[in-house]
Order: C-alpha cells, then sequence, then structure tokens
C-alpha cells in the first residue's frame, strides 16, 4: 500500500472511533434501559462495523476529490448497501460538524439507494 493510501486509511479509522463513539452516545440517550443487550447485539455484527468504517473512508474520498467514487467502496468492501445506507443515515442526523457539501453527497448516495430500490 503507497504512503497515500496509508494517510487515507489511517484518516478513515480515526473518523470511525470517532463516529462508532458518536453512534454508541446516541443510542444511550434513545434506548436508556435496553442499551446494554442492544449494544452488545450492534457490536458483535461485523457488518455493522464495516459499514461504519466504509461510511468514514467515503467521506474521506470525498474530501480529497479521490476519483474513486461511490458504490466502489461498498463493493470493494462487500458490504450490502441497506447496512451501509442505514450508518449514512445516523451519521449525517448526529454529526453535526460535517460540511454542506459532504452532506449534500451523503445524501446523493441515500438518494441513489432509493432510485434503485423503486425500479426493482
Amino acid at each position: 500500500m503507497t504512503e497515500f493510501a496509508q494517510q487515507r486509511v489511517a484518516i478513515a479509522t480515526v473518523l470511525y472511533y470517532k463516529f462508532l463513539e458518536l453512534i454508541l452516545n446516541a443510542e444511550r440517550a434513545r434506548l436508556k434501559e435496553s442499551f446494554q443487550s442492544s449494544v452488545s447485539i450492534l457490536l458483535a455484527m461485523d457488518v455493522f462495523h464495516a459499514s461504519v468504517f466504509a461510511c468514514c473512508f467515503e467521506i474521506v474520498l470525498f474530501s480529497y476529490n479521490s476519483p474513486f467514487c461511490f458504490p466502489w467502496i461498498i463493493d470493494n468492501l462487500k458490504i450490502p448497501p441497506y447496512h451501509f445506507y442505514k450508518v449514512i443515515e445516523v451519521i449525517i442526523k448526529e454529526e453535526k460538524s460535517l460540511s454542506r457539501s459532504l452532506v449534500k453527497h451523503l445524501n446523493q448516495v441515500l438518494f441513489l439507494k432509493r432510485k434503485d430500490s423503486k425500479a426493482a
């Protein structure tokens, strides 16, 4: 892996931990009493972690004007689109510091999913 690629993966990894904490805090506030059991189930799901990381990597790719664009990341990580889209919705809702252009990009990804599901 090139140094350039390693830097992008490192940035995506930092975002992953930030968003993981954000999602867990949102779930704690939402679920209160049943938080422990619900979060244990969520954290045991590999697809959840892969989806959060994929969303973080999509953010990095978009932010650095990468030639790789959606759905490249979910195709390469072999993530079911449904799980990826659910994570995007939570991140947009909970992370208030995302730039307007990034939120617009993530919403376009969601729009593509809705359009694809209507066509099927």
